[in-house]
């Protein structure tokens, strides 16, 4: 993910714009009603430095192996919460029928 990461910068630089972060691209730009020319060309240098360096589908794959694996060595933690979850739905379901006004 680095060697992306610092591809992706080294675009960046080569466009004329200085970011370590591509999250940081867009939080530079201001909030208003109109697209300043300069943060249209961020988005443009931007939107080509992570087609060019594959930036999304690393950064996805890379993420969801994180993900599936933290899925894998918790997989007791999240058994035991998805069965607490529904337990407490089940009694908040018996709760609601039982305080229900009858017709």
């Amino acid at each position: 993910m680095r060697i992306v990461l610092r591809k992706w910068s080294d675009c960046m630089k080569g466009d004329g714009f200085s970011y370590t972060d591509p999250l940081a691209a867009p939080r530079s730009m201001a909030a208003g009603p109109r697209a300043s020319d300069r943060e249209i060309a961020t988005a443009r240098a931007d939107v080509a430095c992570k087609e060019k360096t594959r930036l999304v589908g690393v950064w996805s794959a890379v993420e969801s192996a994180h993900q599936n694996r933290l899925i894998k060595e918790r997989a007791k933690e999240l058994t035991a919460a998805r069965r607490e979850r529904d337990d407490r739905l089940r009694r908040a379901a018996e709760v609601l029928r039982s305080s229900a006004p009858s017709s």
